[in-house]
């Protein structure tokens, strides 16, 4: 095999020894080098040591140059290296480089194989379509033992790096698709003969090079970058600005900046974080006139943390638009029933255009809306209950009018006028049908303007009779084919078919009065 590579390798610099689950790091270059003890760069234009199965292997140009190629899509293909030195036991740190070279889409995936005794038991690092993912296969049964997610590119080479320096335990970093990505398994080290590595593809076809074994660990990198400098805020607009800091050092390489929000303590507010990879970033996601205080730390690639910059309080500017709309009219009240009234307003006008309106009671401490038009009704209201009203109009850039004039309603009291049952006549499997007896119990004679209740099990109407039904969500409004009179003491019924299981409504209204049951 060739002695050395003709690419340069990018060292991992270390990983947290706690962590055993997966997690999102960046792969950065480190100051050490490791004892090579097997490579494999195809110079030599053969794959010479390798015993494959399955599949169509090759050695083939690929951006240049020689490269180990499978080219079927059917099926698994593996080809596995000859055994050398302590090839991935304990204490060895595998690379190699994987291009996929068709859609992962289907289950495909593109591996590289490690701990391997044959082609039958070995573990592994594939890469599919949206993920990567550490496991063994043993005796022909493969078990996936930890995944994170990562998106391989079609024709782009991903640099995969394994650390088998820790006991029972595989560390594995992909890079090639920004980020990059760290998956970590306790994969048993395999005992014995289990020196080799090796590749294999499964429904996928794939080209593979600079396949690598160094009998040496880097050394961990424990030192966190220094503190970044005072943020400064340049270019505010109304929904954000650019921060910018004096960078951070670090005894590596910096990777990136979290820029953060702080906020009091126990005031609940979230705490929003940004990342950059370079000392400044704009933001343009907050509102106008909103006031912030921000700091920022560098991180490298372990990562270690550096500490907090200086904190730099910003205010956004105002919006462009600085008009509020003028007041709309005062409200005006129609249909006052016991639990509803409708009220409208006179339009608001405004230099650009009004985009909504709220009514609040005049403390602004409660506000409906918002509404659209000019004119809303308020339901869900308590009976013999008064309330008062304004109407706001707001405009595009959040710019609020003044106050109408207030309008204060009392609802009606809630004395039953009725009495109302409820019968299911018939039932069978999703259907029923049943008949509903409306009373007058008041001393005068009632017109029945129109009746309805809201369906709590999500029942439906397909027929009625002695009725005319319109049904909106759950709620049912229904009117009498012809004029009803309902003298006192008086009854009018109707009927009709549902489907659905039938739950007896509670209440019903008429007129929209409560009527209490039978």
């Amino acid at each position: 095999m060739p002695a050395s590579s003709r690419r340069g390798w990018r060292v991992l610099s270390g990983f947290a020894a706690s962590v055993v689950t997966a997690a999102l790091v960046f792969a950065v270059p480190s100051a050490a080098s490791a004892a090579t003890v097997f490579q494999d760069n195809f110079s030599d234009g053969n794959a010479d040591g390798w015993t494959v199965t399955g599949g169509a292997w090759s050695v083939a140009a690929e951006d240049g140059d020689p490269a180990l190629r499978q080219s079927s899509a059917s099926g698994d293909a593996r080809a596995i290296a000859a055994e050398v030195g302590r090839g991935t036991a304990f204490g060895t740190i595998v690379r190699a480089r994987l291009k996929p070279r068709g859609s992962l889409d289907s289950g495909g995936s593109v591996s590289l194989l490690f701990h391997a005794l044959d082609a039958n038991n070995y573990a592994f690092l594939t890469l599919r379509a949206n993920r990567v993912e550490l496991g063994r296969r043993q005796n022909g049964a493969t078990s996936v033992l930890a995944s994170a997610p990562y998106t391989p590119v079609v024709g782009t080479w991903h640099v995969a790096t394994l650390d088998l320096s820790f006991p029972n335990q595989a560390r594995a970093v992909v890079t090639g698709t920004s980020p990059g990505v760290q998956v970590i398994a306790a994969i048993p080290t395999a005992t014995g003969s289990a020196n080799k590595v090796g590749f294999a593809t499964r429904g996928a076809v794939a080209s593979f090079d600079d396949v690598r074994i160094e009998d040496d660990v880097p050394p961990i990198d424990t030192t966190p970058p220094s503190a970044p400098g005072t943020p400064v805020a340049s270019a505010i607009t109304p929904n954000g600005f650019t921060l910018s800091w004096p960078a951070s050092t670090d005894n590596v390489r910096v990777v990136g900046y979290q820029v953060t929000t702080v906020v009091p303590p126990g005031s609940g507010a979230p705490v929003r974080i940004w990342t950059t990879g370079t000392n400044s970033i704009t933001i343009t996601d907050l509102p106008p006139r909103s006031t912030n205080t921000f700091q920022v730390r560098a991180f490298d690639a372990v990562p270690n943390y550096s500490q907090t910059s200086p904190q730099i309080t910003v205010t956004t500017a105002p919006p462009a638009d600085q008009t509020p709309p003028t007041a709309p009219g005062t409200p005006t009240a129609t249909g006052v029933t016991a639990t509803s009234v409708t009220l409208t307003w006179a339009a608001s006008t405004d230099n650009v255009g009004v985009t909504a309106y709220y009514l609040r009671n005049p403390a602004g401490t409660v506000a409906t809306g918002p509404f659209t038009g000019t004119t809303a009704t308020m339901a869900n209201l308590a009976p013999g209950t008064t309330y008062t009203w304004v109407v706001v109009a707001i405009d595009a850039a959040n710019n609020i009018s003044d106050p109408s004039g207030q309008i204060t309603v009392t609802t009606l009291a809630d004395t039953p006028i009725c009495e109302y049952g409820y019968r299911v006549v018939n039932q069978w499997q999703g259907g029923f049908q049943a008949e509903v007896t409306i009373r007058n119990i008041s001393p005068a004679p009632v017109q029945v303007d129109r009746i309805h209740w809201t369906f709590a099990n999500g029942e439906t109407i397909s027929s009625i009779w002695n009725a005319v039904v319109t049904i909106s969500g759950s709620t049912v409004t229904l009117r009498p084919s012809w004029t009803v009179i309902i003298p006192p003491g008086g009854t009018f019924s109707f009927g009709f078919v549902g489907s659905g299981t039938p739950v007896p409504p509670n209440p019903i209204y008429l007129n929209g009065f409560r009527c209490r049951p039978l």
